[in-house]
């Protein structure tokens, strides 16, 4: 509530940011795309909020490229272009390159989902 000279006005109730822009989850609180606020009011497009530089892109491709060349492919699973990663119940991470452990993310449990792969204590 805000009270004003004329009463007591409501608060405006924040509107609910819809998943499509939320880029990650740290301890159930979402991160958000940077620009979501532009969509929300219309004056941008989720595209255009989305895409990475040309320098980020360079970057990225140049790195998976030193990581193919040292790495065995039988050993590590390389994942790119913003994999997702659930760590746990409140926690879902993206990233740029993520390098798993062939017995940790086997083939197999490669699917449409964020990779699941279990935390070391």
């Amino acid at each position: 509530m805000i009270a004003t000279k004329s009463g007591v006005q409501g608060r405006k109730p924040k509107a609910k940011v819809p998943e499509y822009l939320i880029y990650e989850i740290m301890d159930g609180k979402p991160i958000h795309y940077k620009g979501y606020r532009a969509v929300l009011a219309g004056t941008k497009t989720f595209s255009e909020i989305m895409g990475s530089s040309a320098l980020q892109s360079f970057i990225v491709a140049y790195v998976q490229r030193l990581l193919f060349k040292e790495l065995s492919e039988d050993d590590f699973i390389i994942l790119a272009s913003e994999s997702g990663l659930h760590l746990d119940k409140r926690n879902n991470l993206a990233g740029n390159i993520l390098i798993f452990d062939a017995i940790t993310l086997p083939i197999e449990a490669i699917d449409e989902f964020y990779a699941h792969v279990p935390l070391r204590s």
